[in-house]
């Protein structure tokens, strides 16, 4: 009975109280019959439910930008994004340089162990090429493509971030603090180049 006058039911031996009705709920309630008892009709006495069809609600703009444009001059012109510069590569390989080997395409900018005897702004050829590949044909070497090579340009004789050697005995009193910085050269790969009859196997008859 005192679970009955606090508005609550019980479920077997648990007690569930009933939840109250939220503020945007009573809101809504609220509105809803403030709208019905407006479309009431005088002459039989009853409520006309309104449609959906019936409300009128501006429909909302599809964009932030379409905001904008309406609430700005209609006459302004909006420039166009300017096309991205140059193209996509049209060919890729796959190279060992260094004892690594590296997909490169053209336009890359590689960072491989340091290349002794060699400047910056120097140009050089890697024949050293595993596979050569572009969208119309896949040519593989055995293990190296004959007659293709890749050239790249030194950009820079650099040295890696510092790594910190430690090395510690204990009940010694030894303790060595060492850092090593292993020397790299960044490197701007240029033209993939194959030999003219493997040229006509990768290129399309097209050309494109």
């Amino acid at each position: 009975a005192m679970l009955a006058r606090l508005g609550s039911r019980t479920l077997g031996s648990v007690a569930v109280r009933r939840s109250r009705p939220t503020l945007v709920q009573e809101c809504v309630r609220y509105s809803w019959r403030a709208l019905c008892a407006s479309s009431r009709s005088p002459a039989d006495g009853g409520m006309n439910w309104p449609s959906l069809s019936s409300l009128q609600v501006p429909p909302p703009p599809t964009s932030l930008s379409a905001v904008a444009m309406s609430s700005a001059v209609s006459d302004v012109e909006i420039p166009a994004m300017p096309r991205p510069l140059g193209s996509a590569p049209d060919r890729y390989a796959v190279m060992e340089l260094g004892g690594t080997q590296y997909k490169v395409t053209t336009d890359d900018l590689i960072t491989v162990e340091r290349l002794r005897g060699f400047h910056v702004g120097e140009v050089f050829r890697n024949e050293s090429v595993l596979l050569v590949g572009s969208r119309s044909a896949t040519i593989i070497g055995s293990p190296l493509v004959p007659g293709a090579y890749v050239e790249g340009t030194i950009e820079e004789q650099a040295l890696a971030s510092k790594v910190i050697v430690f090395k510690k005995k204990r009940r010694k009193g030894y303790r060595r603090w060492k850092g090593y910085r292993a020397a790299l050269t960044v490197v701007r790969i240029g033209a993939i180049r194959l030999s003219p009859e493997m040229e006509e196997q990768i290129v399309p008859p097209g050309g494109g």
